[in-house]
């Protein structure tokens, strides 16, 4: 069945700003005496939600506290998370394929809907979720909402939550390697389709319709 309407998480998939992230983990890394990690074996262990892996490295650290850390460290490095130079190409072809296109994120949001309208990004989607705590569950919103077939929705998500929310909703999990997690981590979780980058998803729509 061809795929009609696609849910795209943003950070890792959309936006990248995985290097960004790591560096913000890194500081509280420094800043307790942690021994640093490589950004491989980050992508190897980070898991959402982000205080389980705060915890696994500083257990006794209240989690308030670490996150008033990081985003004092992130806010003052100035960074500008950009998307991926495939992005706006492949959003252009699934437009005029007539793809109804969705931005399902946890990030907040205020800063969802900032970045897509800095990137002139926001006027390839229908609509845009996020503050997302429960992925799962807001899938199953948005397919009831907009009327989606489950079965000619595809789900496009960087992280092994992404894919089990996917799985949830029963519809098509694309797991894409340009984010948070490892393609070994993301491959456990099997997913439908594995790609190397967005540019791999104008095939997928091309052999689906």
């Amino acid at each position: 069945m061809p795929i009609k309407n696609i849910i795209f998480d943003l950070s890792g998939v959309l936006i990248d700003d995985v290097k960004e992230v790591y560096s913000g983990y890194m500081h509280l890394f420094r800043l307790h005496k942690i021994k640093k990690i490589t950004l491989q074996q980050f992508k190897d262990q980070f898991i959402l939600p982000y205080y389980i892996f705060m915890k696994k490295y500083l257990p006794n650290k209240k989690i308030a506290e670490l996150k008033k850390q990081y985003y004092e460290f992130y806010n003052k490095q100035n960074y500008k998370p950009k998307p991926f130079k495939q992005v706006k190409p492949v959003l252009e072809f699934l437009k005029k394929k007539k793809i109804k296109m969705i931005v399902l994120s946890a990030k907040r949001q205020v800063f969802v809907e900032k970045e897509l309208q800095q990137f002139s990004l926001k006027k390839y989607f229908t609509a845009i979720y996020g503050s997302v705590k429960d992925k799962a569950k807001v899938i199953n919103k948005i397919l009831k909402k907009h009327k989606f077939n489950p079965k000619e929705t595809a789900y496009v998500g960087d992280m092994v939550h992404d894919i089990n929310a996917g799985k949830a909703g029963k519809v098509t999990t694309i797991a894409v390697l340009t984010g948070y997690q490892s393609k070994k981590k993301l491959k456990n979780a099997n997913p439908n389709y594995i790609i190397n980058n967005l540019l791999e998803l104008k095939k997928l729509i091309q052999h689906s319709s």
